[in-house]
């Protein structure tokens, strides 16, 4: 992995789960993350299907989605959650 890539905030975040052996429903969902954020996952096929996005969260969280998604209806469930995760959800 490069050093840019390796300092990005979401691979930092998966690497502070990892090393705090965090459920593995939580590394998974963080790892896919950045890979979603490194365009290494087939993003379109991901972010059109919502049911799957938001399958990987808590009740209380896939509610903050809906909210976001309420309130900013052109945004992506994926651009959602990466405005939650930025302000730390």
């Amino acid at each position: 992995m490069s050093k840019a890539r390796e300092l990005r905030a979401a691979w930092q975040r998966a690497c502070e789960l990892l090393l705090a052996e965090a459920d593995i429903a939580e590394l998974s969902k963080a790892v896919e993350l950045a890979l979603f954020y490194d365009a290494r996952l087939d993003v379109k096929a991901l972010a059109e299907d919502r049911e799957w996005w938001l399958s990987r969260y808590s009740p209380e969280d896939r509610a903050l989605i809906e909210s976001v998604l309420k309130a900013h209806p052109t945004l992506t469930v994926s651009e959602a959650i990466e405005h939650l995760e930025a302000a730390g959800m």
